[in-house]
């Protein structure tokens, strides 16, 4: 069985929260509704953490690392539209939730490779996406390093989505970018989406009021 088909029970606090997101406008089309739906917050939380799962706010994963507040990732994913048989780059994994619900954005035919910097924290990711099958069946690429190194048996993607916080833009995820995809990532506070029109030209839009982990480079 394909990772994506594998269903868990999600909690009521965690349904309720989903319906206001998608009844706020929030939820950006129905694949993300389903991912939501399908990955429940909570098998990607530490044990401390599961009982608040349903609560729109960050969460500690340790290691000064936060599973995001739902709202911004129901906005990061909407920015993003992911589409069936795309391929991704997650940046900073953190708890592997977003990696989890992009990959049932992009389906069996997509990839989602998602990059952690930390070694502990990107181990446990491993574990909760498996918890899916979602590393054995090939739908996530987990890995512990920077993703600032691209490596030559990666994709070309069609999506580059981060999690952390730089000053621009970096170069060689612009040329890491298929012609006619989009980066969405935070910059100095602001949440910027940059599509990518030619091989040299972006066009910029910025949503500003969030605050991110620091891109370390």
């Amino acid at each position: 069985m394909r990772g994506f088909d594998i269903l868990m029970t999600v909690s009521k606090e965690y349904e309720q929260l989903i319906d206001k997101l998608v009844s706020s406008g929030h939820i950006g089309s129905p694949e993300i509704e389903k991912a939501f739906r399908k990955f429940d917050r909570s098998e990607f939380l530490p044990e401390d953490q599961k009982a608040f799962a349903g609560e729109d706010r960050p969460l500690s994963i340790g290691f000064d690392q936060a599973n995001s507040q739902p709202f911004t990732v129901s906005f990061i994913l909407s920015l993003a539209s992911p589409k069936r048989g795309e391929n991704i780059l997650d940046v900073g994994t953190g708890s592997g939730w977003q990696a989890a619900l992009l990959s049932s954005c992009v389906g069996e035919e997509g990839k989602v490779v998602t990059v952690e910097r930390i070694k502990e924290i990107a181990d446990r990711a491993k574990d909760n996406l498996e918890k899916f099958k979602l590393i054995s069946s090939g739908n996530v690429i987990a890995v512990n390093g920077s993703a600032l190194d691209i490596e030559p048996e990666w994709p070309i993607f069609d999506k580059i989505v981060s999690a952390a916080e730089a000053d621009s833009v970096p170069e060689i995820w612009k040329k890491a970018l298929a012609v006619g995809g989009k980066i969405v990532m935070p910059v100095k506070g602001r949440l910027v989406v940059a599509d990518k029109i030619s091989v040299s030209e972006f066009y910029i839009k910025e949503y500003p009021g969030f605050s991110f982990v620091p891109l370390v480079k």
